[in-house]
């Protein structure tokens, strides 16, 4: 991993709630405040199976953003459930270690996990002089491989 992708892998680290976007099915923008947890620049959250955003994040493209002072993050990227396995199984103690409160939720719903893996990042921290902004296109990566 490099700098820029290490500086934005601790933004994402250090918090723990951010903003889930994405397009209804009907084809509305529909936003919710999610918790979440991290490895590397991949974010993994859970929801009820009930909830609308289970069917509109099932394999579709979504947007994230989380905010801190004057750090902020965009993130674009394609989400998948977790069905079994070992990333299901890392991704709940993920999630559990960092939001311990998640774990009631499981009790009471039947949860989905997803994982978001990055298509285009962009951190901006304005504190920084002059302000430090870092672009990653994971889709432009992916092409010259």
């Amino acid at each position: 991993m490099g700098t820029n992708s290490r500086i934005v892998s601790s933004f994402i680290s250090s918090e723990r709630v951010g903003v889930l976007s994405y397009i209804s099915k009907p084809g509305r923008p529909s936003s919710a405040l999610m918790e979440y947890a991290s490895k590397g620049l991949e974010i993994f959250m859970c929801t009820s199976k009930r909830s609308g955003k289970y069917a509109n994040m099932r394999g579709r493209n979504v947007a994230f953003e989380i905010h801190d002072g004057e750090e902020t993050l965009q993130y674009e990227g394609f989400s998948r459930e977790l069905r079994s396995g070992g990333a299901l199984e890392e991704a709940r103690s993920l999630l559990w270690k960092k939001n311990p409160l998640l774990y009631q939720w499981e009790k009471k719903e039947r949860l989905a996990y997803f994982v978001i893996r990055p298509l285009w990042l962009k951190y901006t921290d304005f504190d920084k002089k002059p302000n430090r902004v870092i672009t990653i296109d994971m889709r432009r990566v992916e092409r010259k491989t």
